[in-house]
């Protein structure tokens, strides 16, 4: 043990030294940088030679005399204004932001010379010295061939002395190689390896020093990256970071490694005060998530997996900036007011910080979703929630982050409670029961606590007041659906109901224009909305959910806000969706006719209170839906005999389908027109219910066509029966989209409407004619002439609407149906005629063929007539 101590201590003391030699170093070179700057600028302004500086490996390398053309001294012009020459150190900082991304062809050719040659042979080489040392001691375990004493010995050794010979070469050629800066990174991984081992593995030197002398080689590499440049600290975070998992051993203690990987992000991070590189900070995040994500699957340092996220959160945070004490201002100050102003994070620290967090808050979140550990949840995931709410107080920067926060968390608890139940049929116990009570009880006294301190200190009140307001309304959502209270639920839905008219009343007294005041109405609504689904069952809801739609019309009229009128929107939305959808679902969600009388009224006296134009438009197209919704619901309550929602498939279903969806289509295409932004999602609903609506009639006309299947839908009540829903109805539809629907479509619904009025005039003649509809009986001579006078009625309608309206296809399609009425006539009508009948009837075909022949001349004449009127001379 005494030799133990020794070697650790000499070690310390080593270590130690070289820290404080190289601090001396580093300042003393930025004295003679600074020194070589002043000197450069002075014989700028003389005129004298000037010193070129040319760069290896982005290393600035004093080698060239530029001497001034003969021909022109001091004498001959007058000095130029002196502009200090840039220092370009190894990292490709310059002292002058002018030439920050100006290179000379010189610096360009070298750049890429050292890409193509020796980058490749340079990271290769740095990753083959890290796992040297990993290797050998591994093969000297089990091999056996030293003790642990001797391994961690000889590792040291070789460590310092690797780090010794690439600080020797770079002070010898006085150039920083990233070859020797490779060879510095592969010593700092072996001397990470050796010690995490003495512990790890060996458990050889206590915690304690173990710790201190990782903090320190950390502390020691990364301040020799400065020197040495990206080489070192690219081979030394990466190979740090990897060392636990290359060790091979995976009976350790995994908070040792937690630990571990805390002292290297701390010393990344530090590294992160004096150069700032994306991908250093992407390497340390991959290391702190990389780690988490191993330990999370493996099961192993699961109780203090919150306290790392909290510790690897808080070096994010403080090291970066020295904000240790977490006190200083960031201020967010945006050129103008606007969404995309106050989501933009213009300083690239920031954005990396806001990332960062983001991620570490994501991390715990799917934490709680794999392994809440309710018995310790509280003490396991509150820190870092502190932590972040702490630091959005002096960075507002960080302004999302609570609200952030705060969901992730409860989409946590709600998707881990979600999937035990439906995936693993477990529910939760008692004792988790009391635990989330809790767990959810001081998170909600945390976010108002800091709500209601914060909302006066900051820019963004309406911000931090809607998380202080919203919280406690969801945490009581929580408690209602998934705990097994000590107490009704009723003591929630009155808790609720009473926070809600808090913040409605605390609203109406707030100012016109303070964004507090549509907050706490919209929470006030929630929480009213909350009360109302404990309440109430699911179809007086809709009805209670509906009431506050005229409330937030007069309110939205009062005080105009877009908050207000979302949550109308989206209330209706869910009202709308809720009885067309749901009812078909299960019996559960079944509701009388009076609902949907109810919400149908509601919704109108909503629209008609609102005079603002674009949110007036939307409650009317709302209004139209739920009224399409309660004619159709009207007419199955009285087809049905009260029985709405009667399961079934057949001609009186496929028929209310096709006219329910024929009708919401024509009111989507019309809502289309109302919508700034959603008018093509409209129109492409409306196209899909158009095509259902049409197949549906095809389906009447071909598999429920009562002259194929006989059945007793169709009564014997003349006209007034099913033909008239199934063939009849649609016919209006079809004339409505052929005049408002597309202009593409409108010629395909006009010939639907004239082919369906011809199948139903003729459904409804032999239905008159039999009592009944099929093919039996055969037709007598009555029933043929009344339909050879339909038909003749029809063609001439046709011939004369086309004729004034000079619409060639109409007319040509009556004069069609009139060349097969008069084959009828003469083929089928006439074909038994004999004596005096006959002379009466072809008399009176011919009479009325003239009479059309001589209604149709004339007509033509008058619009010749009147177009040579018109034309111009």
């Amino acid at each position: 043990m005494g030799a133990e101590f020794f070697f650790g201590s000499l070690f310390l003391l080593l270590i130690i030294s070289s820290i404080v030699l190289s601090w001396v170093n580093f300042f003393t070179l930025q004295k003679l940088k600074s020194t070589l700057a002043e000197l450069e600028q002075q014989k700028a302004s003389t005129s004298q030679p000037a010193i070129q500086p040319t760069f290896a490996n982005d290393t600035l390398i004093v080698d060239e005399i530029v001497t001034p053309p003969k021909g022109i001294t001091s004498l001959d012009t007058q000095p130029l204004a002196a502009s200090p020459a840039p220092v370009i150190d190894i990292w490709g900082r310059q002292s002058h932001p002018e030439s920050l991304h100006q290179k000379t062809p010189h610096q360009k050719a070298q750049k890429t010379s050292s890409t193509k040659s020796g980058h490749w042979m340079v990271w290769l080489g740095g990753l083959c010295v890290a796992l040297s040392g990993i290797f050998l001691a591994r093969y000297s375990i089990e091999e056996g061939l030293l003790g642990p004493t001797a391994r961690i010995t000889l590792g040291i050794i070789t460590g310092l002395g690797l780090l010794v010979a690439a600080e020797w070469l770079r002070r010898k050629t006085q150039v920083a190689f990233s070859a020797v800066a490779a060879l510095a990174g592969g010593a700092s991984v072996m001397l990470y390896s050796v010690i995490l081992a003495s512990l790890h593995l060996y458990q050889l030197w206590p915690p304690l020093l173990v710790f201190a002398l990782l903090a320190l080689v950390s502390l020691g590499s990364m301040l020799l990256a400065l020197w040495h440049g990206p080489a070192l600290a690219v081979i030394g975070i990466t190979g740090a970071y990897l060392v636990p998992l290359l060790l091979g051993e995976s009976d350790g203690d995994p908070l040792l490694v937690q630990i571990y990987v805390l002292i290297i992000t701390a010393a990344a991070l530090f590294l992160q005060q004096y150069v700032q590189r994306t991908w250093l900070l992407a390497i340390t995040l991959a290391g702190i998530f990389g780690w988490w994500w191993l330990m999370q699957i493996t099961g192993s340092g699961l109780e203090s997996m919150g306290l790392y996220l909290t510790l690897a959160g808080y070096c994010l945070i403080s090291i970066p900036h020295a904000n240790f004490s977490l006190k200083k201002i960031f201020p967010d100050q945006p050129v103008k007011r606007s969404l995309r102003a106050f989501f933009r994070i213009k300083s690239l620290d920031q954005q990396q910080l806001v990332i960062g967090l983001a991620l570490t808050l994501l991390a715990q979140a799917i934490s709680i979703l794999l392994n809440p550990a309710w018995e310790s949840a509280l003490v396991t995931w509150t820190p870092l929630l502190l932590l972040v709410l702490i630091a959005s107080t002096r960075n507002e920067n960080l302004k999302l982050l609570p609200w952030l926060s705060a969901l992730l968390m409860i989409l946590a608890i709600v998707f881990s409670l979600l999937s035990t139940q439906l995936f693993m049929g477990i529910r939760i116990t008692a004792e988790h029961s009391v635990a989330l009570q809790q767990l959810l009880l001081v998170w909600t006294l945390i976010y108002v606590v800091f709500a209601t301190m914060h909302r006066c200190k900051t820019r963004y009140p309406a911000l931090t007041l809607s998380l202080g307001t919203l919280f406690p309304l969801l945490a009581l959502a929580l408690l209602w659906q998934f705990t097994k209270l000590p107490i009704h639920s009723s003591f929630v839905a009155a808790t609720s109901l009473i926070l809600g008219l808090a913040y409605i009343g605390r609203g109406h007294m707030r100012q016109q224009r303070d964004p507090s005041k549509s907050w706490l109405i919209f929470a006030g609504h929630l929480g009213y909305s909350l009360a109302m689904v404990i309440f109430f069952d699911t179809a007086t809801l809709t009805l209670a959910l509906a009431a506050q739609v005229v409330s937030l019309a007069w309110l939205h009229q009062q005080h105009p806000n877009g908050l207000l009128s979302g949550l109308m929107k989206i209330i209706l939305m869910l009202i709308m969706a809720r009885l067309t959808l749901l009812p078909w679902v299960g019996p559960q969600f079944e509701t009388s006719l009076l609902i949907y009388v109810g919400c149908f009224a509601l919704a109108v006296i909503a629209s008609r209170m609102n005079q603002s134009p674009s949110l007036r438009s939307w409650l009317e197209g709302a209004s139209l839906h739920l009224g399409v919704l309660l004619c159709a619901m009207a007419l199955r309550y009285f087809l049905y005999d009260g029985d709405m929602f009667r399961r079934q498939f057949n001609l009186t279903e496929a028929s209310l389908n096709g006219l329910l969806w024929g009708s919401l289509g024509l009111v989507y295409y019309y809502r289309g027109f109302l919508s700034d932004y959603l008018k093509p999602l409209y129109h492409q609903a409306a196209e899909l219910l158009l095509i259902a609506f049409v197949f549906s009639y095809v389906l009447t006309l071909t598999w429920f066509n009562p002259l194929f299947n006989a059945n007793d839908l169709v009564s014997s009540t003349p006209i007034a029966n099913m033909l008239l829903l199934a063939y009849g109805a649609p016919l209006l539809l079809f004339i409505l989209a052929g005049r408002f629907y597309k202009t593409s479509y409108r010629t395909g619904f006009y010939a639907l409407a004239g082919i369906g009025t011809w199948i139903f005039l003729n459904f409804e003649i032999r239905h008159l004619w039999q009592g009944e509809l099929s093919f039996y009986p055969r037709a007598e001579s009555g029933e043929l002439y009344t339909y050879s006078l339909v038909w003749l009625v029809m063609a001439a309608a046709s011939l004369l609407y086309g004729t004034l309206r000079q619409h060639q296809k109409l007319y040509q399609t009556g004069m069609l149906l009139l060349m097969v009425t008069i084959g009828k006539i003469f083929l089928i009508d006439m074909s038994g005629l004999t004596g005096l009948l006959r002379v009466a009837s072809f008399m009176g075909l011919g009479l009325c063929l003239l009479g059309l022949a001589f209604t149709h001349q004339y007509l033509a004449r008058s619009q010749n007539t009147k177009r040579a009127e018109m034309a111009p001379e």
